[in-house]
């Protein structure tokens, strides 16, 4: 959707100060540039100024974005977009965690729409299947979830937990799927 009236916008635009305090650390509620569902699974698009980073709050949450992807691979695709606001170009593309590349446009045009081609097509593959049912399916998948959720309750942060040791954890618990389905042969 593209921002026909920009005044009608801004005026539509929440201040969620009122909730100041609510969150542990300092947290607040931060602004999605991009969000669309297609077949279950969800493009997050963030858009930047050139050279502006990620802020470290965003980056957490696609670091647990691309967590649940271990669960449900795909489920969320997180792409950056530097460029002009005014969308007047694009410099580069970041389909993160990999590295930025330099792209405009069409090239982001063209991911998308194969990324939602892609999407549709594992949709419908999936078609009424949850992943609380694939993860309930899946002894593996149900201990990852599990610790996952108790991860999450406990509040162990980001450090204690980082993107080499969930691949470790999810190595362990493939191996361990695996055996378990090799006993049940």
């Amino acid at each position: 959707m593209s921002i026909e009236n920009p005044a009608a916008f801004l005026a539509s635009i929440w201040d969620w100060k009122p909730l100041g305090g609510c969150f542990p650390r300092g947290i607040a509620p931060t602004d999605i540039d991009g969000w669309v569902e297609v077949g279950g699974y969800f493009p997050v698009l963030e858009g930047k100024g050139p050279g502006v980073p990620l802020k470290d709050g965003q980056r957490r949450s696609f670091e647990r974005m691309q967590r649940w992807n271990q669960i449900v691979p795909g489920l969320f695709t997180m792409i950056v977009i530097w460029g002009q606001a005014d969308r007047s170009r694009i410099d580069q593309i970041q389909f993160w965690p990999t590295d930025p590349f330099p792209a405009g446009w069409d090239e982001l045009r063209s991911y998308v729409a194969a990324w939602a081609e892609c999407a549709e097509e594992r949709g419908a593959a999936d078609a009424g299947v949850t992943w609380v049912e694939r993860a309930n399916q899946d002894p593996g998948l149900r201990a990852f979830v599990d610790a996952e959720i108790a991860r999450a309750r406990i509040g162990l942060d980001t450090a204690a937990y980082n993107t080499n040791h969930y691949k470790t954890i999810a190595l362990r618990l493939q191996q361990q799927v695996q055996e378990l389905r090799g006993r049940k042969a």
